[in-house]
């Protein structure tokens, strides 16, 4: 078909459209599928087992049913030995699961979770105006990434803190900012490694947000600190800042990851041994945060790439963190410029985090480099909603960039 025949323009246009850019995504998300096939095949999903054993002993959720029954009898909520990195509020908010045994109790807890999970998802979707057959083939997709299985495994907060995330951005895309300000207080209340995610209203102006923001967080801080009581409060606050396992290979910060690699651990033979390094590596995160921050906390988008650039730079990072996420990788796929980096985004989530136990007993680069795939992973995501946020005009001119008609752009 030639140019000037009929339909010859909009043909050479879907041609154009497949620049570079969009084929090295559209190869990328080949690649990781084979890998996420491959890998799955060869080692399984680590902790998805550990949810039809249902077991509310183990694990995370161990943790904080044993805090949740302290709490009701009066006894220590933080006990030596127990490192519930749990704030006061949020040992309050989850002291309902000691009304049932901990069997039972962790089984409604991860099915509160799937469907809280499911639902944020599908209202973010529905906020976007995203086709349904786009909104069941991003949810499926999502349900069977490893991190959810793992964060689900472990009997964490993750999907929940997501549908509070999801429910600020919703509620901010609507204008109804006091609301989507109470969602990301209490967020920040119950995990203060999100404390940067304030300042995603500061930049973009949302004074009544930000100030409800402000007051959620002071007053669930306020309210935890009383009802767990001063002297646990204290013991909460040394557990927090007791050290975080940063030769824990599951612990996917790029804070950590970098420590690791520079400082002599059980688990890996580092590239070099000089721990100074880690301060230049701490100068490395908190210029990504300021990138972010700069590029991208002025958007719409900014909001996911500010809890990417937070979890990067956080001390303590478990790879269930990327759940946290997925309700702006929905964005993604509901928009048609965006559409294929958010298809890359679930091929690589769909990874599981069992890459390094491929290479377990061998000394080699292949087991040092198999250890950064949760960073990787993170990493990819973070530059993925910085650069989508950054470079879209919709947004720049103050126009929806999700709505019918129209694409949030992508430089590629």
């Amino acid at each position: 078909m030639l140019l000037g025949e009929p339909g010859g323009e909009a043909s050479m246009a879907r041609v154009a459209a497949w620049g570079p850019g969009r084929v090295s995504l559209a190869a990328g998300t080949v690649a990781a599928l084979v890998l996420a096939v491959a890998l799955t095949v060869l080692r399984g999903v680590q902790y998805l087992a550990a949810i039809p054993r249902a077991n509310g002993n183990l694990y995370d959720f161990g943790i904080f049913y044993r805090s949740a029954v302290a709490f009701w009898h009066g006894t220590a909520v933080y006990p030596p030995g127990q490192p519930n990195f749990s704030p006061p509020v949020a040992v309050v908010l989850l002291s309902p699961v000691a009304a049932a045994p901990a069997t039972i109790a962790y089984r409604v807890f991860v099915a509160v979770s799937v469907a809280v999970l499911v639902g944020a998802l599908a209202w973010t979707a529905r906020a976007v105006h995203a086709r349904p057959a786009v909104v069941v083939g991003g949810i499926v997709a999502l349900l069977a990434t490893p991190a959810l299985a793992a964060t689900l495994g472990q009997g964490q907060v993750y999907a929940l803190l997501a549908a509070g995330l999801a429910t600020a951005w919703v509620l901010d895309r609507a204008g109804h900012e006091p609301g989507a300000g109470i969602a990301l207080g209490v967020v920040v209340a119950c995990k203060p490694v999100l404390a940067p995610v304030l300042l995603w209203p500061l930049l973009r102006g949302r004074r009544r947000e930000l100030r409800a923001s402000l007051i959620t967080v002071v007053a669930a801080t306020v309210a935890g600190v009383a009802l767990v009581g001063p002297a646990q409060t204290l013991r909460y606050v040394r557990v927090a800042l007791g050290g975080y396992p940063a030769h824990d290979l599951d612990n996917a910060s790029l804070l950590t990851t970098g420590i690791r690699l520079v400082t002599p651990g059980r688990e890996v033979v580092p590239l070099v041994d000089a721990p100074w390094l880690g301060w230049v590596v701490g100068a490395v995160v908190v210029a990504l945060l300021a990138v972010t921050v700069v590029r991208a906390g002025r958007h719409e988008l900014g909001l996911w790439a500010v809890v990417a650039a937070s979890l990067l730079a956080s001390p303590l990072a478990w790879r269930g963190y990327l759940v946290l996420l997925y309700p702006g990788v929905v964005v993604l796929l509901a928009t048609a410029r965006t559409r294929l980096l958010g298809m890359f985004l679930v091929a690589l989530l769909l990874v599981p985090h069992s890459w390094p136990s491929v290479w377990t007993g061998r000394t080699s680069m292949g087991y040092l480099a198999s250890t950064l795939l949760g960073p990787a992973v993170l990493l990819a995501v973070w530059a993925a909603f910085t650069g989508v946020a950054a470079r879209s005009p919709e947004e720049a001119s103050g126009q929806d960039p999700a709505s019918p008609g129209q694409c949030v752009s992508v430089s590629m």
